[in-house]
């Protein structure tokens, strides 16, 4: 992250621009904005006037002259001339506002095809084009031969004299899938479908910006002029809803606090190695160490995910600028916080603490021999699936969510039989063990059980997977069964498997823990604002009441044992009595921490137990003490956005001076911009709950579930039905809450093909054949992204319920609710099976739907559809088959012919009717559109040299073809797409033919 450079000293102002016409001034747009993130007037240099990232251009070519539109001007002075500037800081793909003046022969539309201005992303381009006589908005696929269309927006050109200054505006909003566009008065508004997952832009070029050697046009001539070039990061659905700070304070302060945070990012982007940091760092020096700076320094290859501030927490931060400021760069540091972890994570699912980087490859580090297997204390899983499941809701990179699944598989099978989790987990013996190996105990420090079930809740929320709400029952449970009673009322930091108080590390003793019973009661009260069971207050309130009678001067140890009450320490496992002089002197020699040799605070349960019912409503705004806690983050900053600590581990244990990458300090400021932001209508967070990486990747009806009443059990297997003639065998399951693993909901709901065996070979993944209906959109019936509720309809599954984070555009890899399942009714015989759906929604939405599946000899499978619109109005719908081929191991190719000629979209491949892919690991998914359609399209692909080919043909014909392939599976996608009027029925089939032959084939000239 560059740092920030801002020569502006005023922040509000009223944004003017000014057309001026052979000496006439006619003002186009009079609209209060908020200054540009990025702004050249070129009256000195091309150096930026004002800028969040690096400020100084490259490029050749070009000019500061004078007589400009306003003082000096830009002018390209050889052919192909440009500046570029770093992206990074500047200016944003997701959204954004870009405005400045021009005149010469490529806005005069006299050199035809030209680029004007652009972003250059690695696999794309946005930008300004003239082209035909208009002016577009364009964003391109980069290829090395041609630039597709992916989308775009234009206006009329206004004039042809190349003397006379124009002023262009645009706009675009990925968010919104909107777009606008401004030349000299006249506007457009309109719909510019942005892909997802667009990457941070690298540069953005003014005066071409594509690589114009190697297709025609793009290049700009000589003689074109720029003046007064301005970038908000902003699209125009914030800009027109600005409004200036109201407290004066917020405005002196918002500029330097930019400034700040930026300082801080770019420091810690330095810092990063291969996707994370370690805890801690030296200062000057800079070198990562272990723990919070009690241990050692450590090499720079290693990435640490340990001490409830490691990797997922410090890129949290970065995720919590992003959501605020817009800018993708820093979206993209986080990213590569969870392509580390997604690389990281080990089959069963878990992370353990530490990693070191040896030649590229990733090995977990034992921490000193003492970490080695994973834990469930200082936020090791827990916070790894909060940021996975945060950048899931930004950018829908079905990786992210299959990695927390994974994740949440663990953490299930590593519950204990109580209901607990200890504080880690043997793989070897399958069981989860305390601090110092004894199977099975439950573990309360650090969060740990607060952490499970927070996650318990998270996981439920993207999967309906109600093993999750059981789990974290028999948590909430057992917290309740783990409180201990007696000469003491509260909780113990770690409990053996007999629920008795257990020894951890050389100074946690079996004791009462103050701090734990704290711990523990937030937990509990957290349990009961989500089941509404005032059972699990009981405890908290016994525990709260002991507190106040025993301790009525309002101070405490943070330790008593629990069979006499007293305050006791520990050193090397022995117990020290505290309130025996004797004991304390000896207690104190060793480097335990003050709060547990001298009396502190005790805990405030009281006010937890006040609170119990209040809303989970997001605080807008900051109060007095948060503005003053964000002054002093300002303030405290050093010269590289940072705190230091003259003793950053404390004690005399201490690496000596230093600073955690992960302070909250810069929550404290990035709290204060989203006040700002939020009050100036120029954020619209999509994650936000200020910081909090739970909360974030959390959705707003966090308190929304079916909380089990009584025993916990499983839910009945789903229906299946088994379809064989000879040696081939087709397996068909129905499941109402059928999720594929990237934890997709959208999918038909009738039944899908789970199996097809043919002479004792698999063919298919887990997941196998599924339908599903309106992909892209075309077809969500109800949606209206303008309602709050934005409820709406899905063929084929059911009433749903859009997730919050979705964009208004319909988006099917988000987790969107399922409300109600339509119910279906189905048949089955020896060589069929048959589903039918009539349904008349709540909505109005009224149709009835069949599915039919036979099988033939040799290894043939049919699919028969229909549809009939009983609604009132029309439908338009697509529908495709999701067929996860499983790719056998030793496969070197895949193969593909079609009987339809097609042009890739955003692809590398050429159009037409084969092509040849290689098995990857990563996934990847390749886009073609049909130039030539047939009413039945049939395609082919074979896996070599494995010998195993596999015929799709779709009737009728083929409106797209996608291509999906993913560790160890390959998925080839045929879209159908119509419109059905009231009372119209359609219907459309696939055939899978399966074959265990080399059927090799180079063209489609054998068909």
């Amino acid at each position: 992250m560059p740092s920030l450079s801002i020569y502006c000293s005023t922040f509000l102002f009223t944004c003017a621009i000014v057309l001026s016409l052979k000496g006439n001034e006619t003002p186009i747009t009079e609209t209060e904005w908020p200054p540009p993130d990025f702004a050249v007037s070129f009256d000195q240099s091309t150096v930026a006037d004002r800028s969040h990232g690096f400020p100084e251009p490259g490029g050749f070519g070009t000019q500061i002259v004078p007589d400009g539109l306003d003082g000096s001007a830009l002018r390209i002075e050889k052919d192909g001339g440009h500046l570029h500037y770093r992206a990074a800081g500047n200016v944003s793909a997701d959204s954004g506002t870009i405005r400045f003046a021009t005149r010469g022969t490529a806005i005069s539309g006299e050199e035809g095809m030209v680029w004007l201005w652009a972003i250059r992303g690695h696999r794309y381009d946005l930008g300004l084009v003239v082209e035909d006589g208009k002016l577009f908005l364009r964003c391109t696929e980069f290829q090395i031969r041609e630039q597709p269309t992916i989308a775009e927006l234009s206006i009329p050109l206004v004039g042809n004299d190349p003397d006379e200054w124009h002023w262009i505006g645009a706009s675009w909003d990925s968010l919104r899938q909107r777009a606008w566009l401004e030349l000299d008065g006249a506007q457009v508004e309109g719909r510019l479908e942005l892909p997802r997952g667009l990457d941070a832009p690298l540069a953005q070029y003014l005066g071409g910006g594509v690589e114009v050697r190697l297709y025609p046009g793009g290049m700009m001539r000589s003689g074109n002029e720029f003046d007064n070039l301005q970038i908000w990061m902003q699209s125009r659905a914030l800009l027109d809803r600005y409004q200036p700070l109201s407290n004066p304070e917020m405005v002196e302060l918002l500029e330097p606090m930019v400034e700040g945070i930026y300082r801080r990012f770019d420091t810690l982007e330095g810092l990063q190695f291969n996707g994370g940091w370690q805890v801690t760092y030296t200062w000057p020096t800079m070198l990562g160490a272990f723990a919070q700076g009690r241990g050692f320094i450590d090499t720079e290859n290693i990435v640490s995910l340990d001490k409830s501030n490691g990797t997922p927490i410090i890129a949290s931060r970065f995720v919590y600028a992003y959501d605020i400021l817009g800018d993708e760069s820093l979206l993209e540091v986080a990213r590569k916080s969870g392509d580390f972890l997604v690389a990281a994570q080990s089959d069963e699912g878990y992370w353990l603490n530490n990693y070191q980087f040896d030649f590229g490859t990733i090995v977990p580090l034992d921490s000193r021999n003492r970490h080695s297997q994973p834990k469930f204390q200082d936020g090791v899983q827990s916070q790894s699936i909060a940021l996975l499941l945060s950048l899931y809701k930004l950018t829908g990179e079905s990786e992210y969510i299959i990695s927390a699944r994974k994740a949440g598989e663990f953490y299930l099978k590593a519950q204990n039989p109580d209901g607990s989790w200890s504080y880690k987990y043997d793989p070897e013996e399958g069981i989860g063990k305390t601090f110092l190996g004894e199977p099975q105990g439950g573990e309360i420090n650090d969060y740990a059980m607060n952490d499970a079930l927070n996650i318990m809740i998270l996981l439920y929320h993207y999967t309906e997977d109600t093993r999750y709400l059981q789990a974290a029952k028999r948590a909430a449970d057992w917290l309740v069964a783990a409180k201990m009673s007696g000469q003491v009322h509260g909780w113990a930091q770690q409990y053996d498997n007999t629920l008795s108080p257990a020894s951890a590390r050389h100074h946690e003793p079996p004791a009462y823990s103050s701090e734990d019973t704290l711990i523990a009661c937030t937990a509990l009260i957290e349990a009961y604002r989500l089941s509404g069971d005032e059972n699990y207050l009981v405890p908290v309130q016994e525990a709260a009441q002991w507190i106040e009678e025993q301790f009525p001067d309002g101070k405490m140890f943070k330790y008593y044992d629990p069979e006499t009450g007293r305050p006791v320490a520990s050193w090397e496992r022995k117990i020290y009595f505290l309130d025996d002089p004797v004991e304390f002197k000896e207690a104190n020699q060793y480097p335990q921490n003050p709060h547990v040799i001298h009396p502190q605070p005790v805990p405030d349960i009281w006010s937890l137990l006040e609170k119990r019912n209040a809303p989970n409503v997001e605080q807008q705004g900051l109060t007095p003490l948060e503005l003053r806690l964000a002054r002093r983050a300002l303030n405290t900053q050093n010269e590289a956005g940072l705190w230091i600590k003259d003793n950053v581990g404390g004690g005399r244990h201490t690496l000596g001076t230093g600073f955690g990458p992960s302070s909250v300090r810069a929550i404290h400021m990035l709290n204060f911009l989203e006040a700002c932001y939020r009050e100036m209508n120029l954020a619209d967070p999509q994650l936000s709950h200020r910081g909090d990486l739970l909360r974030m990747a959390a959705p707003e009806n966090w308190y929304d579930v079916p909380w089990p009443e009584g025993d916990t059990e499983t839910e009945p297997n789903p229906e299946k039905a088994e379809l064989q003639m000879g040696d081939f065998q087709v397996v068909i399951r129905t499941d109402p809450h059928f999720e594929t693993r990237y934890g997709d909901r959208r999918f038909d709901r009738l039944g899908r093909v789970s199996s097809v065996q043919w002479k004792g070979r698999e063919f298919l993944t887990s997941d196998g054949l599924v339908d599903e209906f309106s992909a892209s959109g075309l077809g969500i019936l109800g949606w209206d992204p303008l309602e709050a509720t934005r409820d709406f309809v899905k063929i084929g599954v059911g009433e749903m319920e859009a997730f919050h984070a979705a964009k208004p555009h319909y988006m099917n890899a988000q987790p969107h609710r399922v409300q109600r399942v339509f119910p279906s009714k189905r048949d089955v015989g020896a060589d069929w099976w048959h589903a039918t759906q009539s349904v008349d929604s709540s909505g109005g939405v009224r149709y009835e739907y069949s599915k039919r599946i036979t099988i033939d000899p040799p290894a043939n499978l049919l699919i028969e559809y229909s549809l009939k619109n009983l609604s009132g109005t029309s439908i338009s719908f697509d529908q495709y088959n999701h067929a996860f081929f499983s790719v056998p191991e030793g496969a070197e190719t895949i193969e593909l012919a079609t009987s339809f000629s097609w042009e890739p979209i955003g692809s590398g491949i050429e159009s037409g009717e084969s092509f040849t892919y290689s098995p990857v690991e990563k996934p990847r998914i390749q886009r073609y559109r049909a130039i030539e359609e047939e009413q039945s399209s049939l395609l082919r692909l074979a896996f070599f040299p494995s010998g195993i080919s596999v015929s799709l043909s779709l009737s009728p014909s083929v409106e797209a073809l996608h291509c999906y392939q993913d560790r160890g599976q390959f998925c080839p996608e045929l879209y159908f797409a119509t419109k059905l009027d009231p009372g119209e029925t359609a219907k459309w089939s696939r055939e899978f033919r399966f074959d265990d032959s080399d059927l090799r084939f180079v063209t489609n000239n054998d068909r």
